[in-house]
């Protein structure tokens, strides 16, 4: 019998509440911790339902299950209600004789896929190669369920602004207290780095920028290599950088300025092959900028401290005397080295680790909340916790000290637009760009890019696991063998990696380094290694396969066949399986291959595992905030592919055949 995945969907309801769950920034799943291009999850939730569920075989029974599912999924991209949520379990359970299939996801990522088959009532397996999405799945699928219900130890649930009535208020209120005494132990050790500004009130941000000796004889000025000079445009409230001191052979200074008018100049970085000398106005080509990187020559120089006192926001000027970061680069500092899709910007300009990636007041400040964050299992069982409430606790805290290092590097950057200053962290896109002026957020502030702040952010995310009434299990594994290790009649339900889009496990070494500083004792399976597992990931990454890029597409498509191959023996026979695949490229050739290449690498796979696609839909959820600008090559749709096994009977037909056909069938179709 047909699902009803096979037969109709409410696409563009399911659509808008992707659009929408994708511009919340705060109470979804995603704020526990950054994964790369997850699936929205009223997408999944809407799909597992549709594809268990039967198809009526009427239009009035259809149109009842999808005003259901549109219920399912709430214009504002939230969870369901508990009545609809109830309605939904009751005819799975229906549909399946009491009997729900497990749904297992071999490349959980986010862990969107398990979350909403939880929340469906369904058992729960996830998988993946890479320890860091297997960790964020393991904390939302499988630990935060087990303390659900419990009393708070130490903490008080009454303190939890906006989170209280659910069945994790005694934990949060728990993580909240031990997140508090973190940071007091952190401070007590690292006060001196973070000095009172003069005026009074509390530093938000140094503002840095990187700087290069002007390659002209006659110059050598130590030139600021600045996006932009503007701090504020804010009508009444306009605050640029005035570069002074312009004498050849020395560093320019830079005093902030307000009032009318503004920089004279916008800034340095005049093209994207080259910048600008402010003594000398000679043009300083980027080759310049790379050959210096490369002998570790680059500097960087405050431009401006932000500062939040009793009347607001101010900037004020740079010290004339003193060193800034006083700090020095710490012994322990994560000295792996960066690799791949990681190296591809900032290694032309000389950073070769991830250490290189912060400043020395950072790596000794985000190295000493790792530490304190390794002992909350010791406080938590003090304090009377078992193994799983210390468990899940440290984890918790664990990845908000791998977002507090998303938040705090000289990747950070900040924004300004009339409404104000913002600062934003790591990872806007895919990948590691060179910033040329950086913002290094207060982690002790009060306001943006702070401990406190992502605490709250990671709790209230953590909250929304409440409504999960199913089990769950997460482990790391290749996904071409993880089908082995789930039971048969599985529904697979996945959304595995994008070809060669993303460097999943190159750009994630960037968490794993104080993932594992931090949580090494408390998950020893996942944190082994000196970095993330890469020579089996499923990627098509020609850097692995020596620069081609058709030895890095064989790859890929064999990789898949076997996975797929491997999952439709534990797919159930009377349900579909649900593979997610999100791919819009030109169709140019690169290295004399089409880049078409994704597309028919992924069918490729399909064909070859022998499976069938009985069914497509296309999921739109781009949002309006992305950061890659129209016309570019850039994800658009999530496309879903609803696929059977072969049928015995199936015969190979020449393109003739294909026409005839879709000539005798396609007018029946599209009535």
């Amino acid at each position: 019998m047909a699902k009803l995945v096979e037969v109709t969907l409410p696409v563009e309801e399911i659509s808008a509440a992707c659009r929408r769950d994708k511009d919340r920034k705060t109470g979804t799943i995603k704020n526990v911790h950054k994964w790369f291009a997850p699936m929205p999850t009223p997408a999944w939730r809407a799909l597992l339902f549709a594809t268990i569920v039967d198809d009526p075989g009427d239009e009035a029974g259809r149109e009842k299950l999808k005003e259901l599912i549109k219920r399912l999924v709430p214009p504002d991209g939230g969870p369901p209600d508990d009545a609809t949520l109830a309605e939904a379990k009751a005819l799975i359970l229906e549909a399946t004789d009491g009997h729900p299939p497990t749904v297992f996801d071999p490349f959980c990522g986010g862990g969107s896929t398990l979350i909403e088959a939880q929340r469906l009532g369904l058992p729960a397996v996830g998988s993946d190669l890479n320890p860091v999405p297997v960790l964020i799945t393991r904390v939302l699928t499988e630990l935060l369920p087990q303390v659900a219900g419990r009393p708070a130890l130490v903490g008080d649930p009454s303190q939890l602004k906006g989170m209280t009535g659910g069945p994790l208020d005694g934990f949060l209120a728990d993580c909240r207290h031990y997140a508090e005494r973190v940071r007091a132990e952190v401070w007590a050790k690292v006060a001196h780095l973070y000095p009172d500004p003069p005026g009074g009130g509390t530093i938000i941000a140094w503002l840095w920028v990187r700087t290069v000796v002007c390659p002209n004889p006659g110059c050598q000025a130590v030139a600021p290599l600045a996006s932009s000079f503007w701090l504020s445009k804010k009508k009444g409230a306009l605050t640029w950088i005035e570069p002074t001191d312009l004498r050849p052979g020395h560093p320019v200074r830079f005093e902030v300025k307000t009032g009318v008018g503004g920089p004279t100049l916008s800034g340095t970085m005049v093209s994207r092959t080259a910048a600008r000398c402010i003594v000398c106005s000679q043009p300083i080509p980027l080759s310049h900028v790379r050959a210096e990187g490369r002998t570790r020559r680059l500097g960087q120089q405050l431009l401006a401290i932000v500062v939040d006192g009793p009347r607001g926001r101010r900037y004020i000027s740079p010290p004339t005397a003193g060193n800034p970061d006083a700090a020095e680069r710490p012994h322990d500092a994560p000295e792996v080295e960066l690799v791949g899709k990681a190296t591809i910007n900032v290694g032309l300009y000389g950073i070769r680790t991830q250490a290189d990636l912060f400043t020395n007041r950072q790596l000794v400040t985000l190295g000493a909340f790792a530490d304190a964050v390794a002992s909350v299992p010791t406080w938590t069982q003090t304090d009377g916790g078992d193994a799983i409430y210390c468990k899940t606790t440290s984890s918790v805290l664990g990845l908000c000290v791998s977002k507090l290092a998303m938040a705090c590097s000289t990747q950070s950057r900040i924004e300004l637009n009339l409404t104000g200053t913002r600062i934003h962290p790591a990872f806007s896109r895919h990948a590691l760009p060179m910033v040329w002026d950086f913002a290094e957020s207060n982690p002790f502030s009060e306001k943006a890019a702070n401990w406190n702040g992502l605490v709250a952010t990671t709790l209230a995310a953590a909250a929304k696991a409440a409504q999960l009434s199913a089990s769950g299990q997460v482990f790391q594994s290749d996904a071409r063998s993880a089908g082995q290790r789930v039971v048969r009649s599985t529904l697979i339900a996945t959304d595995p990696p994008y070809f060669g889009q993303i460097g999943y496990a190159d750009l994630s070494d960037y968490f794993y380094v104080w993932l594992r500083r931090t949580l090494r004792s408390v998950h020893p399976d996942l944190f082994a290694t000196v970095a993330t597992p890469k020579a089996h990931e499923l990627i098509a990454a020609p850097h692995r396969h020596e620069g081609s890029v058709p030895k890095a597409t064989k790859y890929f498509i064999e990789g898949f066949t076997e996975t797929f191959s491997s999952l439709s023996e534990a797919m159930a026979a009377d349900i579909p399986m649900l593979i997610v695949y999100a791919h819009r490229q030109d169709e140019s050739e690169r290295d004399g291959v089409a880049s078409s290449t994704a597309w028919d690498a992924m069918l490729s796979a399909i064909i070859a595992a022998k499976l069938r696609v009985v069914g497509t839909w296309p999921i739109h959820a781009t949002t309006s905030n992305r950061q890659i600008g129209q016309g570019t090559n850039a994800l658009a749709s999530y496309m879903v592919l609803v696929c059977r096994p072969q049928l015995p009977a199936a015969k190979p037909v020449d393109r003739q055949g294909f026409v005839a056909a879709l000539h005798a069938e396609l007018p029946r179709a599209i009535r």
